[in-house]
């Protein structure tokens, strides 16, 4: 859990029950008098007037945060800070009005009430004369009313405070991990970071439909006998007495958690003990939306074990980017489940310790019937469940076809039906239908709006099994801030064909290097009952190693040229992510061509990667370094992610493109001009010279700089008149024509007319 130990110093840890009412800034050597005046409110439902527990942001205009406390009810405060921009300041609310004592100025109030409620800000003016304020939040979903509780299964937060938290986020089941050690060897019993309460084994009911349970350990690894030696993190959820067994070895806990009718759960894939304990323990559990995943900003750029060459995740010259870190964590976790290991997906936040809110990110799981706490932790056990820091995905299942001949209609007989829905509040970008770690099919989300304000697609899709499988499907937001907000499902398993699912080697051999290099690191620090521990987890690897195969891959039927050409074609048809797929498998297969690979930052522009985009753009420089197109394609990934002005300072400068009218299309990124000066410079060049129609390059550049402004009007007047002509002017043409479609598209959306 505490993965960011080199820079933690400056978090501000704070977080209780409080009365409430305090102001949060930075420390200032003079302060001039304030004369503060009491403002009062309440936050209800927008549809049945019911006071609604929430959480609650209040800012100052000058920056200052407020924490208000409740009338009648409690309030929580939470005050976290890790960096300038990565900043978690709220006071979590039961279901009563509030009140806090503001100076008189304007105020900034966002409030929250978990994934199935949208959000409300308000701008207003307090003052001696302000009247109560009424903040109304609207339910655009109800996940209850079908049969879907949500959960937190990673929280540091007290026994006391977890029920406000629960209540004030919408979380049906809670884990508080009151047990906490980090020496190994040390029993949680007598745990260095125990909560100093008193707990009984049974289910804490805030209401019939909100509960936690409060024996929870976590092993969070970080010394061995006194020296500095990280092994990891470990979640053991849901035992009924405190445990006896320190670790490592790990194989006595395993027994002691199973025995006690407990879950373990595997905090992050990147510690360095993971791969050897999951053979070992028999975990149950693994953290897909662990508590690197915030709310407020990305933030971990360059924490954990290294991926393998074969992943192709995401970087910068940072660390993992937000999209890469997410995609590592699948890819260890299809490896896990190709090798035969059975785990089941879950999420949590890690809050009382990192800058997010409890709940944040979460996992439902499917109860039939009336709910209970026994009735959910059977169906999160049994993977009746997905994950979520944003969309809901809800699987109705997999089918497959009858073992009979195919039918007159040609369906063959080991066809999957793959059906359910997702719903989101921003609409979807893409839904993946993932078999045995790979995407086989991408779908396009109907994103039909609903009148309470949500966005739904059906799923309703069919792939064809040659092997016994998992099937998978996970979905992410299309979201113009470049944040990664997605929902995985469980994995269903089919039986197909009688063929057993076989790891590929490429993932064993990851695996199998990762328990290898955990060994050599412990020598000489771990006892011999632990050591002899990892040479089993190696030798598990090394038996499935032998089963494993090299799986004739698509990619290898196909030159590098051939999937370079495809992923052409596939962006000209508007599929950007197919089209970054078929770039990636030509540079596997031809890894020198990434410099230059231009098409495939523009690709990751329209995939909302900016980071990544960014990345492609500074690398393609290297090897291009007299081309304005490239220093203005960097400049909108490097605006996405943090405004024009630092995109601005960030500004590749270019010299000798001899195109008009690039010079002043650089100029006016650059903010040194302005657009009819763009204009003007292209009216005056040749209608059609060797490298394109200059008024179509004035257009096309126009609308992006537009876009890059969020003037969406002038942005789309422009890419239009560009996209005319997108016929006469190459790939850069259809660049145009595809982002003139996304627009259309976009409205269509936004205007419900879809």
């Amino acid at each position: 859990m505490k993965s960011l130990q080199k820079w933690t110093l400056g978090i501000l840890i704070l977080g209780s029950l409080t009365a409430g009412g305090a102001a949060f800034a930075a420390p200032s050597k003079t302060k001039a008098p304030r004369r503060d005046v009491t403002l009062r409110g309440a936050v209800v439902d927008a549809d049945t007037g019911s006071p609604l527990a929430c959480r609650l942001y209040l800012q100052g205009a000058d920056g200052t945060w407020y924490f208000p406390h409740s009338i009648g009810g409690a309030a929580v405060e939470y005050k976290r800070q890790a960096s300038a921009k990565l900043v978690e300041m709220h006071t979590s609310l039961t279901a009563h009005p509030f009140e806090v004592a503001l100076p008189p100025g304007k105020y900034t109030l966002t409030a929250e009430h978990g994934k199935e409620y949208l959000t409300t800000t308000l701008t207003f003016e307090h003052s001696e004369n302000a009247k109560p304020l009424r903040v109304a939040l609207k339910r655009w979903i109800d996940m209850p009313s079908r049969g879907w509780y949500s959960a937190d299964t990673h929280s540091h937060r007290s026994v006391q405070e977890t029920p406000v938290l629960q209540a004030a986020d919408d979380v049906n089941v809670a884990f508080p991990l009151t047990f906490w050690l980090t020496k190994a060897f040390l029993p949680p019993v007598n745990g260095d970071k125990n909560q100093p309460v008193a707990v009984t084994p049974k289910p804490v009911y805030a209401d019939p439909t909100h509960v936690y349970w409060p024996l929870n350990t976590e092993y969070e690894l970080f010394t061995v006998d006194g020296k500095s030696h990280t092994l990891g993190a470990l979640f053991a959820l849901n035992h009924k007495a405190p445990l006896q067994n320190g670790a490592p070895p790990v194989k006595p806990v395993a027994k002691e958690v199973h025995g006690q009718g407990g879950l373990l759960e595997i905090d992050k894939h990147a510690w360095e003990w993971t791969m050897n304990i999951i053979p070992l323990m028999k975990v149950d559990l693994f953290d897909l939306t662990n508590n690197h995943i915030w709310r407020t900003g990305w933030g971990v750029a360059g924490w954990g074990i290294p991926a393998a060459d074969y992943m192709h995740i995401e970087r910068t010259a940072e660390g993992w980017t937000e999209a890469g870190w997410i995609d590592y964590g699948f890819q260890n976790y299809y490896a896990l489940l190709d090798c035969g290991f059975k785990l089941r997906p879950t999420g949590g936040t890690g809050t009382g310790y990192h800058p997010v809110p409890f709940g944040w990110g979460r996992v439902y799981a499917h109860v039939e019937g009336k709910f209970s706490y026994e009735k959910w932790v059977q169906a999160l056990n049994e993977g009746h469940s997905f994950v979520t820091n944003g969309p809901l995905l809800m699987m109705d299942g997999v089918f497959l076809a009858s073992k009979s001949p195919a039918t007159k209609n040609g369906r063959p007989a080991n066809a999957c039906d793959v059906v359910g829905e997702a719903s989101s509040v921003e609409p979807l970008d893409r839904i993946e239908i993932v078999a045995n770690g790979e995407v086989v099919q991408t779908l396009a989300p109907q994103n039909r709006k609903s009148a309470q304000g949500g966005y739904t697609s059906r799923i309703d899709a069919s792939i064809v099994i040659a092997e016994s499988s998992w099937i998978a499907v996970r979905c992410f937001e299309a979201r113009a801030d470049g944040r990664v907000r997605f929902a995985h499902s469980a994995p269903i398993y089919i039986t197909g064909n009688g063929k057993p699912l076989r790891p590929r080697k490429e993932e064993v051999a990851f695996l199998t290097k990762r328990v290898k290099d955990e060994i050599a690191r412990s020598e000489g620090f771990l006892p011999s009952a632990a050591m002899a521990e990892y040479r089993e987890a190696l030798h598990t690897y090394e038996n499935i190693a032998k089963t494993a195969e090299d799986r004739v891959q698509m990619i290898d039927t196909k030159s590098a040229e051939a999937w370079q050409a495809q992923g052409e074609a596939d962006f000209k048809e508007g599929h950007i992510y197919n089209a970054l797929e078929s770039f990636d498998n030509c540079l596997r297969l031809a890894p020198e061509r990434k410099p230059y690979h231009w098409q495939r930052g523009i690709a990751l522009y329209y995939a909302g990667r900016f980071a990544a985009g960014k990345a492609q753009f500074e690398l393609h420089q290297t090897v291009n370094p007299h081309d304005v197109e490239n220093a203005v394609w960097h400049f909108l990934c490097t605006a996405r992610l943090g405004g024009i002005e630092a995109a601005r300072k960030q500004l590749i400068p270019i010299e000798r493109d001899a195109r008009v009218p690039m010079a002043q299309i650089h100029q006016l990124f650059a903010g040194k001009i302005t657009p009819a000066d763009v204009l003007k410079a292209a009216k005056a060049a040749p209608e059609t010279t060797e490298s394109g129609e200059p008024m179509f390059y004035a257009n096309l550049y126009l609308g992006l700089y537009y876009e890059a402004l969020t003037d969406r009007a002038k942005a789309n007047e422009y890419i239009q008149k560009a996209a005319v002509r997108a016929k006469q002017n190459g790939y850069m043409g259809d660049v145009a024509r595809v982002h003139a479609e996304r627009l259309k598209l976009f409205k269509s959306i936004v205007d419900g007319s879809r």
